[in-house]
């Protein structure tokens, strides 16, 4: 069941009030409150929505326990029996041919505009537009009461040292930080990853690099041949390729020239599955010895990063923004609220 009172599953699920925009590509609703996004609680936004727009498979399902169901009307039982069968899911992947998913989130109290999406292109689209900060988002909250207190006379306004924190809050250099952070120790899958960095190369990548740069040596090497003309002071390998490339061209000791021809000419698929592990094991450790460069690279290139965000770490735990203030030079009748969201 989707909501155990059935006033109030009658009010909620009032189509007209709840869908705000439809097309092919997404679906707007207003979200109302008390209602949580997924998972297994008896009133959700899925079950909501796999309600008003039931997958196809959900819908034949249903016809499928027609004939076991007698006395009452058409429409009754096939009410109830795909709030049943809505009532057994929490994510929208429970069911393989359910197109529709969230962009976003509004939390449990929360009412208001939600965007679904009715593809994985279109959800990856809204997501990343999200996620760039270039949707634009308003909130309004309803107060109750009235505030007789002249705003001069108790909400302060910023010191120096605070209005540079608040700056750092405003233009996101404190939260590009801290996704940045995150991306270093996660490697962009929200979880820890030991042995990763920022621009880590696995080993099937470094073996179609390792593909890419013998192949412009043969090439050069062959322009070389072919052309009189040609100025090999020019066209060393030490203008060619950079200092951490050069280990791709030391191969020659591990790698015969028939090899290298067969390998060239494969998937890194190819490479695992040989029952000669010899190439296999080359370049794992070929990947380990360029990772290394990478990351004493990288490592040198974010020093300057880390010690500004060290600074940036003390100044805020020496400076603390208040819970209510105003900054100079705004409006003198407009004032922030400080509200810790999430870690």
């Amino acid at each position: 069941v989707i909501l155990k009172d059935q006033k109030s599953q009658n009010r909620i699920l009032r189509i007209n009030n709840i869908v705000l925009y439809d097309d092919k590509n997404y679906l707007v609703i207003n979200k109302p409150p008390d209602l949580r996004m997924d998972g297994v609680h008896p009133a959700t936004v899925h079950k909501l929505v796999t309600y008003m727009y039931p997958p196809p498979s959900l819908s034949s399902r249903i016809k499928e326990d027609d004939s076991k169901d007698t006395g009452a009307s058409y429409e009754t039982k096939n009410t109830r029996q795909l709030i049943q069968a809505i009532s057994k899911l929490s994510k929208h992947s429970d069911l393989k041919d359910n197109i529709i998913r969230p962009t976003h989130q509004l939390d449990y109290a929360t009412s208001g505009v939600l965007l679904l999406a009715k593809s994985r292109k279109m959800a990856a689209i809204a997501c990343k537009a999200f996620e760039e900060r270039t949707t634009c988002k308003q909130y309004l909250a309803l107060v109750e009461g009235n505030v007789y207190v002249s705003l001069q006379k108790w909400i302060p306004y910023l010191n120096k040292n605070q209005e540079q924190i608040f700056q750092q809050w405003k233009n996101g250099t404190l939260e590009n930080n801290y996704r940045k952070e995150r991306l270093l120790v996660t490697g962009g899958t929200g979880r820890k990853k030991q042995n990763t960095f920022l621009g880590y190369m696995p080993t099937h990548s470094v073996f179609t690099k390792w593909k890419g740069i013998r192949q412009r040596k043969r090439k050069r090497e062959t322009d070389e041949r072919g052309n009189d003309e040609f100025d090999a002071n020019d066209n060393t390998d030490d203008n060619i390729f950079s200092d951490k490339d050069k280990i791709f061209l030391n191969s020659n000791s591990v790698i015969s020239k028939e090899e290298e021809e067969n390998l060239l000419n494969n998937s890194w698929k190819d490479v695992k599955r040989n029952t000669n592990k010899k190439h296999k094991l080359y370049f794992e450790s070929l990947a380990k010895e360029f990772n290394d460069i990478l990351r004493q690279e990288n490592d040198r290139k974010n020093m300057k990063d880390d010690t500004d965000k060290s600074n940036m770490k003390s100044s805020c735990l020496s400076e603390k923004l208040p819970t209510v203030f105003r900054v100079h030079g705004e409006d003198e009748d407009s004032f922030y609220v400080q509200a810790a969201l999430a870690e």
